[in-house]
């Protein structure tokens, strides 16, 4: 087996054969003597290293499941071939970032398992599938960062302080890691070493070693900007002699060295690190001079690491701290928070506040009393900068968060967590609204409508790969879709809880007069409507769409705008049935008679979306955009729009025609039934006439909702193209078009209207010559039943 170390090593013996024995290791060996020689099965490649949990089947020793570094593998032929498993979630992220792509994506580095980049969302059908996600650089992956505004390039991190800076376009990678200034001089780098993008140049980047260094050319040279900002205890750095039973073989136990950088977004010269030996280091002068402010931050154990330093961007003397001492089986949680560049310290969370030593910390870039915190218990939300503390619970596991970021172009916040994987909490502005006007205070406004994000009028396409995938396929993220303008608002619980007799039983109520006086006086709290009420104006103050909502009271409410316009023409239902066939156009939002019919898409630009909730009148601006990935011009959308319209207009008149027809059928029908419970010799005229006239309404039938369905095996067909035919293929084919409606739309519409007349006429004519007749028929055997056509319909 070589010179290799061996990692993780254990020993499962097969139930059935006591002689056939598993060693895990950096690779999997089998035995079949009992242990006096081994040969290997899992190799050091296919499958990944590193091997911790094995299960041999109690009843088959062929079927086989091994738990590694990379996942969960599954043999059913005694190992001779092994399959991955892609349906577990959960990777283990050290750290995670963002860029500002369209969609975004999100980066980080896994254990051993490589630095990753894959979208936040996808523009196809399914949700987000592993192969969306493409490995940066392999090892064990820390921190990820994109160069803004260039997010083509950036760095990745891996052991022993490893750096390189990535191409993600062609997989070109630099290695980039600073060198010792002199030969008497060792770097130490974190297992976990720290990055930091330059808010102030894009092209420049910060390291850790012991030592700060900067790059203002992205990683080609580097300068030190510090001395030793760590204890240089020379006890903790023996990893060279013994990392504890063996020597250090990975770089895991390098200690005294710099665990966090967060240069000021304010001010270029200042400069945050924290060390894994309990140091927090600033600088005001951009590195001539540092102050080491530990010893100012209460309660925390001399030498606990700092994971994490955030530099305010609203002061340049502003930063938060994170602590954790768990290493020396200290459990408790350190969070701090200073404005005097350190000199003096708060402590905002202990463990009174949240459960699990914490690792993350982030302030809202816009709220500064919204601040989020991560433990290894889970996420927490503080909406008063730190003074009270809330455990996010809404679709997030109770799982390790060790980093957190924000994509300010879509307000969300991105989550990296050591064993779930990435989350991420799409539009946190309705946080953000509430640590403004404190928690309490909005829980009592009637209603409080966020800001709407823009909206996108994407077009989706499939996913690469299997259109099914079945339940044996990838595992699928969840996807955020633009297919509207989503509204969130909140609204008042004014449900008030009854307290039942045996509540009240055995308490002491004791009020004074005054009290019982106010309470009496006090007006009854003002009972709020259960539906809510959507109007979507554009810039001309014109209507476009309209929609209504029931509200849930005391919670987060959404109605959403589906990005269409109301039509300008809607049909009147009658009869029953579909009003145009098939291929009819139109439609109504959700289904239903009582909906608003809808035409296509708005036009981009801008909108106000008002709500109305009883006495209250909230106006939304929202901006919306066509597909940034497809070139289209105005003048073509306008044309599309009123072509739409055309077609819109024709298809109101054709309801007209077809709702008479159908009408028309619906009193033959029922004719028909009287007849059948009606004396015979009273109803013999009555039946011919019916008889007579279904003859003639056929050609009628034909040229409008066609002919009755023959019956039979197989597939039957009776349908003969008419109006409505060719009014969807008109309004399908311009749908379809990215430019003005051509020929061949105009074409469509001019069969669709050539047809019309015909049926206009034929419909006329039957119901002003045979219609009448019939009349006179019916009248006369006076069965009390029967609807007047006489009125032609004019276009």
């Amino acid at each position: 087996m070589g010179n290799r170390p061996f990692y993780y090593s254990s020993i499962y013996v097969d139930s059935k054969n006591e002689n056939r024995v598993y060693s895990l290791y950096s690779m999997v060996s089998r035995s079949e003597d009992g242990g006096k020689s081994f040969d290997v099965i899992i190799p050091y490649s296919g499958v990944h290293p590193d091997h911790h949990a094995w299960w041999i089947h109690p009843e088959d020793p062929s079927f086989m499941v091994d738990g590694n570094d990379g996942g969960l593998n599954i043999t059913r032929d005694m190992g001779k071939t092994w399959r991955f498993t892609e349906k577990l979630p959960v990777g283990q992220f050290y750290h995670i970032n963002v860029d500002n792509d369209f969609p975004y994506n999100l980066y980080g580095g896994m254990q051993d398992n490589g630095s990753w980049v894959g979208p936040a969302y996808v523009f196809n059908f399914a949700g987000i599938r592993n192969h969306d996600w493409q490995e940066l650089s392999f090892g064990d992956g820390f921190d990820v960062a994109p160069i803004p505004g260039d997010s083509r390039y950036g760095y990745t991190m891996s052991q022993q302080g490893n750096v390189s800076r990535y191409d993600r376009v062609s997989g070109y990678n630099k290695t980039v890691r600073p060198t010792a200034p002199d030969t008497a001089t060792e770097l130490r780098f974190n297992w976990n070493a720290p990055v930091a993008i330059d808010p102030h140049n894009n092209n420049g980047v910060y390291y850790g070693s012991q030592f700060l260094h900067y790059s203002s050319n992205r990683g080609d040279d580097w300068t030190i900007l510090s001395p030793d900002l760590t204890t240089n205890d020379p006890e903790k750095q023996k990893q060279g002699e013994s990392g504890g039973l063996t020597i250090d073989a990975t770089g895991a136990e390098n200690h005294t060295t710099t665990l966090a950088i967060a240069p000021s977004p304010v001010d270029r010269n200042v400069i945050w690190v924290g060390t894994d030996d309990g140091n927090v280091q600033v600088t005001r002068d951009r590195g001539a001079n540092w102050t080491n402010v530990a010893a100012n931050l209460p309660g925390l154990p001399a030498g606990s690491w700092i994971p994490q330093v955030r530099a305010s961007k609203y002061n340049a003397g502003e930063a938060f701290v994170v602590a954790n001492d768990y290493r020396r089986n200290n459990w408790s949680a350190y969070a701090y928070h200073t404005s005097d560049y350190g000199q003096t310290w708060t402590r905002i969370v202990d463990d009174s506040d949240v459960f699990g030593y914490t690792l993350a910390i982030l302030q809202d870039p816009i709220e500064p009393n919204l601040v989020f915190l991560g433990t290894e218990n889970g996420l927490y939300v503080s909406f008063d900068k730190g003074q009270n503390w809330n455990k996010w619970t809404h679709g997030y596991p109770s799982a390790s968060t060790m980093d957190l970021a924000y994509q300010e172009r879509e307000h969300d916040l991105a989550i990296g967590t050591f064993g779930r994987a990435f989350y991420v909490l799409d539009d946190i502005r309705p946080l953000r609204a509430f640590a403004a006007k404190g928690v309490e205070n909005a829980k009592n406004e009637d209603i409080i409508v966020f800001d709407v994000n823009d909206a996108y009028q994407m077009t989706y396409r499939q996913p690469a790969g299997m259109r099914f995938p079945a339940d044996g396929g990838p595992f699928q993220g969840q996807n955020k879709y633009f297919f509207s303008a989503p509204v969130k608002f909140w609204v008042r619980n004014d449900e008030v809880k009854e307290e039942k007799p045996e509540e009240t039983k055995g308490k002491k109520k004791r009020k004074g007069k005054k009290a019982e006086a106010e309470e009496t006086d006090a007006p009854a709290p003002k009972k709020l409507p259960k539906k809510i009420k959507m109007t979507v104006l554009n810039t001309a103050g014109d209507t476009v769409r309209t929609a209504s909502s029931t509200v849930k009271k005391g919670e987060m409410n959404t109605i959403a705008w589906d990005l269409r316009r109301r039509n300008p023409y809607p049909v009147k239902r009658s009869g029953s049935g579909p009003q145009f066939g098939a291929f009819g156009p139109g439609g109504s939002v959700g289904g239903g008679r009582n909906r608003e019919q809808t035409a296509g898409s708005a036009l981009p630009g801008d909108y106000t979306i008002v709500l109305e909730y009883g006495d209250h009148k909230i106006e939304k601006q929202v901006k919306v955009h066509t597909d940034p990935r497809i070139q289209m011009n105005m003048s073509d959308l306008r044309a599309k729009q009123a072509f739409e319209d055309e077609v819109l207009q024709m298809s109101q008149t054709w309801s007209k025609i077809t709702g008479r027809v159908r009408d028309a059928n619906s009193v033959i029908t029922k004719v028909e039934a009287q007849m059948k419970n009606a004396d015979k010799e009273k109803v013999k005229e009555l039946k011919d006439a019916v008889k007579e006239l279904k003859e003639k309404f056929n050609d009628v039938r034909k040229v409008t909702i066609g002919l009755p369905r023959t019956r039979g095996q197989g597939i039957i067909r009776n349908f003969t193209p008419n109006a409505g035919t060719w009014l969807g293929q008109a309004r399908r084919y311009a749908s379809n078009r990215l430019t003005a409606p051509g020929p061949n739309e105009r074409q469509l519409l001019d069969n669709a209207e050539k047809m019309m007349n015909t049926a206009l006429q034929v419909v006329n004519d039957f119901f002003a010559n045979e219609w009448p007749k019939f009349k006179e028929v019916y009248e006369n055997t006076d069965l009390g039943y029967f609807k007047d056509f006489s009125d032609p319909i004019n276009k």
